[in-house]
């Protein structure tokens, strides 16, 4: 059961490690691109001499802005919330909302994740390039988004055993069956 244990953790670190590695990949790439629109800014505006590629690396940027930080988002708890109804509640029905959040968005997310793989691997099978003159094979953008979404669909997966626990440590430092702590 030990060695159970130890191999969860293992596991649980490098999902952990992998989501902020792709949280730092998403800061580089919006560095990057700031630099290289800056650039092509001044290009255009001083030189008369557009780059003329850099519309299409920001679109696939921005995908990679919004999809690759999101696991380490989740882990962190950081996305934003409303919790204008919820801040009402008492800890443990908290809690429980929070578990079936998790299940819905673990539920989104894996679906997302498995359709936009599909499409990203028909792309590869088919070849398809940008019609630019990159000619970008269009998996690699593509591949972003269940690259993302399986990420962050694990770190929902480690929120429910997480947030189950909390409900049951909660629910041992309650004094009566049944009884519920207040906020």
């Amino acid at each position: 059961m030990k060695q159970a244990a130890k191999v969860a953790a293992v596991v649980v670190r490098c999902i952990d490690r992998l989501s902020e590695a792709l949280g730092l990949a998403a800061g580089v790439v919006v560095l990057s691109f700031t630099l290289l629109i800056v650039y092509e800014v001044v290009a255009r505006k001083v030189f008369d001499a557009p780059l003329g590629f850099v519309f299409e690396l920001s679109t696939y940027a921005v995908i990679a802005i919004v999809l690759l930080p999101l696991a380490f988002i989740q882990a962190q708890k950081r996305h934003v919330s409303i919790d204008l109804i919820t801040s009402r509640l008492s800890p443990r029905k908290q809690i429980i909302l929070d578990i079936f959040a998790s299940v819905l968005c673990f539920v989104f997310c894996a679906l997302l994740a498995w359709k936009s793989a599909e499409v990203a691997w028909k792309s590869y099978q088919m070849g398809l390039v940008s019609a630019t003159t990159l000619r970008v094979p269009l998996f690699i953008p593509q591949a972003i988004v269940p690259i993302g979404s399986i990420l962050v669909c694990l770190q929902f997966l480690l929120a429910i055993p997480r947030a189950i626990r909390s409900l049951v440590s909660l629910g041992s430092m309650a004094g009566e069956p049944g009884e519920e702590l207040e906020a």
